[in-house]
């Protein structure tokens, strides 16, 4: 199939995915508790999860590769659960995706995971972000459509690829002579001084966050100040904290992504799917955010998003909005609904519960559109299972489509030059 073909067909799935949905309705409510969100004091009353407690402390300088063999499946791996959560994945395929975007804008304000993308400038212009996440999708969709540990299988390939390109770029931060070197690619060059979002976000934030009375031991850095040891680049903390964005917001907040049947045995094996992909691709054991099972895991969850991520995401540092509209524009290329304002509102008002004002004042009218839409599509999702399924079908059944995309003539086709406004702009590495 040519390339127009295949982007024709992306853009027919968008129109079915918009026709399925009426207008959204404004009176049904988002459920689920801003207190656990907002208020770190709350999920911390009983103290920091021994499990996360040990991954903050230690992780940073714990090497990100356990060594064990490449795709070969864990000996307290449950094949039940396993397969409990591959058949949530393709009941929910939409809302596990819209949750896993989402979990990027949280993500890349970790400043050691923005440290890595901005290190390998691969993800610093829509055209070389489109390349970079277009491999993340289809790694992570190969490991939910077929099996990872069946030698010549799509996902036994990509995971092996994953693991063996997390490593080329771990070992070329970690080993080099001269660190200096390091620290200078890991720095945005650029004039970052007037991103409107980024100054949007920051006020959006502090509304929730400063109506509660601000304690420093919830507060501050999590990490173990020990000056023996160094910090290692793409260590077993960011592999962790990855993996918590690949499992956290969803099991958190599954109804705010359309899910509003799941039982505990669907979302127990979705933990356990993720808790068995992070051991496959070098997460040590000590380390497994997703070990325990659902209730521990959710826990966890609770306390990275209000005690580490979403501190970390109000004095997010200017890149950040750089790097992740690039991450959108590319990711939009060839997944239907993905731009960087809206999402961005959706991800506060619908998934955190926070109001934002400023980011929301930013939009155009397409894109306030588009945010309205969305919400329509996922409260509806939400109320008709059947609805769900007939949507995840339709996209798995687009998954080859995908595969055989040509990245070059997609770049060629959808083509966005990299970001410059004024006051906001990158200065792009030759």
């Amino acid at each position: 199939m040519s390339s127009a073909g295949c982007l024709a067909l992306m853009a027919v799935f968008a129109a079915v995915l918009a026709a399925a949905a009426p207008p959204p309705r404004s009176s049904r409510a988002v459920t689920g508790s801003a207190a656990t969100v907002w208020c770190p004091d709350v999920v911390l009353a009983d103290g920091w999860d021994p499990v996360l407690r040990r991954i903050m402390d230690e992780g940073p300088t714990a090497w990100g590769d356990s060594g064990v063999p490449e795709n070969t499946p864990p000996p307290w791996m449950d094949a039940r659960r396993y397969a409990a959560g591959k058949a949530f994945i393709a009941r929910h395929t939409i809302s596990v995706t819209f949750a896993h975007v989402h979990s990027l804008y949280l993500l890349l304000a970790v400043p050691s995971v923005l440290d890595v993308l901005v290190y390998t400038g691969n993800s610093d212009t829509p055209d070389e972000a489109f390349i970079r996440y277009y491999d993340t999708v289809q790694g992570v969709l190969s490991w939910y459509v077929s099996d990872a540990f069946t030698a010549g299988s799509w996902g036994f390939e990509q995971l092996k690829h994953v693991r063996w390109m997390h490593n080329l770029v771990r070992l070329d931060m970690n080993d080099n002579k001269h660190p200096e070197e390091v620290r200078e690619k890991m720095r945005l060059a650029g004039n970052f001084t007037g991103c409107p979002v980024s100054a949007g976000l920051r006020r959006d934030l502090d509304r929730p966050l400063a109506a509660r009375a601000p304690r420093p031991e919830t507060d501050a850095q999590p990490f173990s100040q020990d000056s023996n040891k160094k910090s290692k680049y793409m260590s077993q903390y960011d592999m962790a904290i990855t993996q918590w964005a690949f499992v956290g917001p969803l099991i958190q907040f599954p109804d705010r992504y359309g899910i509003g049947n799941a039982t505990e045995e669907e979302l127990d094996g979705f933990v356990h799917l993720w808790e068995v992909l992070g051991y496959a691709l070098g997460i040590d054991d000590r380390f497994n955010f997703c070990q325990g099972g659902l209730g521990p895991t959710l826990r966890r969850a609770r306390q990275t998003l209000a005690g580490i991520v979403l501190p970390s995401m109000r004095r997010a540092r200017p890149p950040w909005e750089y790097m992740t509209r690039c991450m959108a524009d590319g990711l939009g290329y060839v997944l239907p609904g993905i731009d960087f304002r809206s999402q961005l509102a959706n991800m506060l008002r619908v998934t955190l519960d926070a109001p934002s004002p400023s980011v929301e004042a930013l939009l155009t009218p397409q894109q306030r559109t588009a945010t309205a839409g969305y919400r329509g599509v996922l409260s509806d999702i939400k109320e008709n299972g059947g609805l769900s399924d007939s949507v995840s079908s339709l996209f798995l059944q687009l998954v080859p489509t995908l595969r055989s995309l040509p990245k070059e003539q997609v770049k060629k086709l959808r083509h966005r030059p990299p970001h410059r406004a004024e006051g906001c702009y990158a200065r792009i590495r030759p």
